[in-house]
């Protein structure tokens, strides 16, 4: 599970929650603007924006949850179970498209157009990696699309929203969203006096459609924050309210998953805050952006 959102004002703020049963070797990444990178297609590029995120360092590839780029770009995969599908003559490789994106185009929506043409190829990274089912949200600061490829094919979705979680896909999530048009941030008198009546009846359990209203809903309803200092506190607000507990929910096999971070990017600025399970602090993890190569810094302190 997973929760991904964007803030746009004052500054583009991108960022996720990373829902899991245990970690999986997570880390900040970071790539200059020409630090080499070789696709599976054979490409290699060595002059590409630069690039940060979160992931597993592959050798010298990035393999990305999610990450930014310095053309103001920003695009993170979440769990999508049961409808995500790859093609076996696909052009790209699930594991490499995060990097793909973010290094062959500029702005969302000259994104969402290429994409709309190409096929994820069912390539896993090692014989012991196969492809990961996933959903993308990608953003810049006037547009978010999903992206989503199933068994007929890929799906490209403007989202007006700005928020993603799992499956199922886009057009269920904002059909059932839609359901919700009498929720109020407005006083409501309740059975005994007292404030705190607002929002009735939204949804707080964490499955992907009652993560995506609350989101949706807490966005739709933000005041205009002063500083982007300001929107970062409510960036991790609201990413904190769709935060998975230990030992709330379990998976098919009885294990427990849980949020293991929470992330936020100043996009323009190329900044990178991180709060972790095991951590009340949020952490800026910087860094020296003047260095060529591929850097990777722990989450935690």
């Amino acid at each position: 599970m997973c929760t991904a959102l964007t803030l746009s004002y004052p500054a583009f703020l991108f960022g996720r929650n990373l829902d899991l049963v245990g970690n999986f070797g997570e880390r900040a990444l970071y790539l200059s603007p020409h630090a080499p990178l070789l696709f599976s297609s054979g490409e290699t590029i060595s002059d590409h924006p630069a690039l940060l995120g979160i992931g597993a360092r592959g050798g010298d590839f990035p393999l990305f949850a999610e990450a930014i780029s310095s053309s103001g770009l920003a695009m993170a995969g979440l769990n999508y179970p049961g409808l995500a599908s790859f093609d076996p003559s696909g052009q790209v490789a699930q594991y490499e498209f995060i990097a793909f994106v973010l290094t062959h185009f500029s702005s969302a929506k000259e994104a969402a157009e290429a994409i709309g043409g190409m096929r994820l190829s069912q390539k896993g990274f090692a014989p012991n990696m196969p492809p990961a089912p996933l959903h993308y949200l990608l953003s810049d600061e006037s547009d978010s699309f999903v992206i989503e490829q199933e068994k007929d094919g890929m799906h490209v979705y403007h989202n007006p929203y700005g928020v993603l979680t799992n499956s199922p896909g886009f057009p269920a999530q904002s059909e059932n969203y839609s359901r919700y048009g009498e929720l109020t941030n407005r006083f409501v008198a309740g059975t005994y006096p007292g404030l705190g009546y607002g929002a009735i009846g939204l949804p707080g359990d964490n499955s992907p459609f009652s993560r995506f209203v609350r989101m949706a809903f807490f966005k739709e309803h933000l005041p205009e924050f002063a500083t982007p200092e300001a929107e970062i506190v409510a960036f991790f607000h609201l990413l904190s309210n769709a935060r998975v507990i230990e030992g709330s929910t379990f998976d098919e096999k009885g294990q427990s998953e849980e949020t293991i971070y929470s992330s936020c990017y100043d996009v323009v600025n190329m900044r990178l805050l991180v709060q972790t399970s095991s951590s009340l602090n949020v952490k800026e993890i910087a860094f020296d952006m003047k260095k060529e190569g591929f850097f990777d810094l722990p989450l935690g302190d």
